[in-house]
């Protein structure tokens, strides 16, 4: 039995809205820095790659994402892994929203944002490749805003793959690694 593509998509985000739902409940009932305690300091790089996954597939959970970020960073992991273990995670969250755009949101987006994600291929068509990087790249470095919508207008944007995930990928590592090091200052 096959599904409509329609279908697919709402089920998939579905899906990604219960995960997040549960990652965020766990965070907030929980705590980072207990579960860092269970799970051990030697395992944070893994803890802060989980937490990047989980963080950036929600604009609700960013906050928990730079709590635990700045936490392990105090704790005196080295912010080199903590950006390479995070950059990462939120990476491959990023890549699931720009599928998630690719695949299905030109075809569950009506009136205005359908207009709008015409008019921003359009848009992005006709500018050098160099000019979408640095865009994509700058967003992602020096903003704490998510990306997960940015990724998805570049997957409903046809933008290539290859194009957009070195500049997120880069964005993210330059963005954690300056968190980090921060963090690596505090006196906790």
């Amino acid at each position: 039995m096959a599904w409509h593509p329609r279908k697919r998509t709402l089920f998939i985000a579905f899906l990604l809205v219960l995960k997040v739902a549960a990652w965020t409940w766990l965070l907030s009932t929980i705590g980072a820095e207990r579960i860092v305690e269970f799970i051990g300091a030697e395992n944070g790089y893994v803890v802060m790659f989980l937490v990047a996954f989980f963080g950036g597939l929600s604009t609700f959970t960013s906050v928990t994402y730079f709590a635990t970020l700045l936490t392990l960073a105090s704790a005196g992991l080295h912010p080199l892994l903590l950006a390479l273990a995070s950059s990462l995670g939120v990476s491959i969250g990023d890549v699931i929203f720009y599928y998630i755009g690719h695949l299905g949101l030109r075809e569950v987006a009506a009136g205005r944002l359908q207009r709008f994600i015409v008019r921003t291929s359009l848009w992005l068509e006709q500018k050098p490749r160099v000019y979408v990087f640095a865009v994509v790249y700058s967003y992602a470095a020096f903003t704490p805003l998510p990306n997960d919508i940015l990724a998805m207008m570049l997957g409903a944007a046809r933008q290539p793959l290859m194009l957009v995930l070195p500049a997120l990928i880069l964005g993210n590592f330059t963005l954690v690694l300056l968190i980090a090091t921060f963090g690596s200052w505090l006196p906790f």
